[in-house]
């Protein structure tokens, strides 16, 4: 018979966000233009980098737990990095914090009902500034 070894309440948080905050540590050396390379050691090779998708793709820890949290932040990253070209490190930075601010939140289902709501009031004030671009002199 198989087991799955399971974890919930606090334990399975913990591993979590420590997944979240291993993943985020690594890319965010990467950001802006004051940004680090990083270096990467693949079993063949040696890469070194500042691109933060690449970096987000080689984290990993042997701890199961602490893999799912990677994986929520490296899928986070890659469809940011899929959508719009680029700001996977920001994806991530912007995740973290807010993994780390609520992480004692009684109520995830609401907390993530006001981020939606807070994310398309933020959306339209944004587009508030928007300005069509038609020619290299508009840029």
């Amino acid at each position: 018979m198989n087991y799955a070894n399971v974890k919930f309440d606090q334990d399975a948080r913990e591993k979590l966000i420590e997944g979240v905050n291993l993943i985020a540590d690594a890319v965010e050396k990467t950001y802006g233009p004051q940004g680090k390379n990083v270096c990467i050691k693949y079993p063949s090779s040696v890469k070194i980098t500042k691109d933060g998708a690449t970096v987000a793709a080689a984290v990993n820890d042997p701890d199961p737990y602490i893999s799912m949290g990677i994986e929520v932040m490296r899928d986070i990253s890659v469809k940011t990095a899929q959508t719009i070209g680029d700001g996977s490190t920001t994806s991530l930075v912007i995740a973290r914090a807010l993994v780390n601010e609520f992480k004692d939140c009684e109520n995830p289902i609401e907390l993530s009902r006001e981020l939606s709501q807070d994310c398309s009031k933020t959306i339209d004030y944004l587009k508030t500034f928007k300005r069509e671009v038609t020619s290299p002199e508009d840029l």
